[in-house]
């Protein structure tokens, strides 16, 4: 469906306002992702230098990678889940932390 939207841009275009109208989008779950790192900036259990949404585009920049990978060129070059995850959220935090 994403190949789609992205190779046809009439339809992209018509996407995207349909789901501006409805408020919804990719970047919700950045901006939550982000408020809840920020949340945590403020209550100083991530170093002062910490910056919530370099963390937040770090974190689903990796998810969006692993699932590009995933889907093609298959399960076989990516790390399973049960280890990408806590890996990736592991090497985030130490580094926000």
């Amino acid at each position: 469906m994403a190949a789609s939207l992205f190779a046809e841009p009439a339809l992209l275009t018509r996407h995207r306002e349909g789901v501006q109208e409805i408020g919804t989008g990719p970047h919700v779950v950045r901006d939550a992702l982000t408020g809840r790192l920020r949340r945590e900036l403020e209550r100083g259990r991530l170093r002062p230098d910490a910056d919530p949404e370099a963390a937040a585009a770090l974190l689903l920049g990796a998810c969006f990678q692993r699932a590009f990978f995933l889907h093609f060129s298959g399960p076989e070059v990516v790390q399973p889940v049960e280890e990408f995850a806590p890996a990736v959220a592991r090497t985030l935090w130490a580094a926000i932390r």
